[in-house]
């Protein structure tokens, strides 16, 4: 499960009151996609396919009360951060029942966008080219 294999530390406490806290909930589920990030660049699209099928179970035993359309936005923000740009547009078309909307789907290849550009060394990086060549078949998906 995403919760014990990314040794996010939390006492079982944390679970029975958690639905007290939906903003320090919804931090733990931005840590477990941060640190999936990255401890191991370059995770196969199997590894994150069972990522998110892991934080669905989380939802449903522990976390019910979190809505899922957040863990879609934060699940394709965490694989446009690890450069998995073609397999953040499939679940930016939404997977199961949930799905974005187009414009929060744009805003975070837009983030997604400025935090390549503003870390790159210099516009013909590789990073700032992989990124557009990617993306530019995104923003054909949400027009």
């Amino acid at each position: 499960m995403a919760y014990k294999n990314q040794q996010v530390p939390k006492p079982i406490s944390f679970f029975q009151d958690a639905y007290c806290d939906e903003k320090g909930v919804k931090q733990i589920i931005r840590l477990i996609l941060s640190k999936f990030v990255r401890r191991q660049p370059g995770r196969s699209d199997n590894d994150w396919t069972n990522m998110w099928l892991d934080l669905q179970s989380l939802l449903e035993k522990a976390f019910f009360f979190i809505d899922l359309e957040y863990v879609l936005m934060e699940f394709c923000r965490g694989l446009l951060k690890a450069g998995k740009f073609s397999l953040a547009r499939n679940y930016l078309k939404g997977v199961g029942s949930v799905s974005l909307a187009n414009d929060k789907a744009e805003n975070l290849v837009i983030q997604a966008a400025r935090e390549y550009f503003f870390s790159a060394s210099s516009l013909s990086s590789s990073e700032v080219s992989s990124f557009y060549l990617s993306n530019t078949s995104i923003g054909v998906i949400l027009a």
